[in-house]
């Protein structure tokens, strides 16, 4: 069990919230409830499209789109208001040019935002007055829900 003793976001129970547990294993849990929902349709070019210009090969996991989903409202937890470009720079990466130097270059923004869009129809995102995304209440309950059910199989 992780503790963060310092975070703003740390529950009064112990590990009852998002911020309370692994991450990675939180994005793993997100990812498979949003896959069993059966409500989001993975675009029709997702098992060969690039996540960026500066990738070489497609992602090998198969359901790699249910996993950039669970991390994008996992960010939007914690930080409330972002928008499409803000996720481009995520998710950027290195572009390898050969002897040349590498670049950064930014992760695809179709990709971020039509994932974006699919949060929105779940009901779990909306856009803020400001510009960009922020997460609902519901996308707050689902990330806390599954962190609680993390932190019981852990202490078992």
């Amino acid at each position: 069990m992780v503790r963060h003793a310092n975070s703003v976001f740390k529950g009064v129970n112990p590990a009852s919230l998002a911020c309370d547990v692994d991450q990675s294993e939180l994005i793993f849990v997100v990812a498979n409830f949003i896959k069993k929902q059966g409500k989001v349709v993975p675009p029709a070019h997702h098992d060969y499209a690039k996540t960026s210009h500066g990738k070489e090969i497609p992602p090998c996991d198969p359901d790699w789109y249910y996993f950039r989903l669970a991390a994008l409202l996992r960010h939007l937890y914690y930080r409330r208001n972002i928008g499409v470009g803000q996720f481009t720079r995520i998710y950027g990466c290195k572009k390898n040019f050969g002897s040349s130097r590498e670049h950064t270059v930014r992760g695809g923004h179709g990709l971020a935002r039509r994932s974006l869009q699919q949060l929105e129809k779940l009901g779990y995102v909306e856009k803020h007055e400001d510009g960009g995304r922020k997460i609902t209440s519901a996308g707050c309950k689902v990330l806390d829900r599954m962190a609680s059910q993390i932190a019981k199989q852990q202490q078992q």
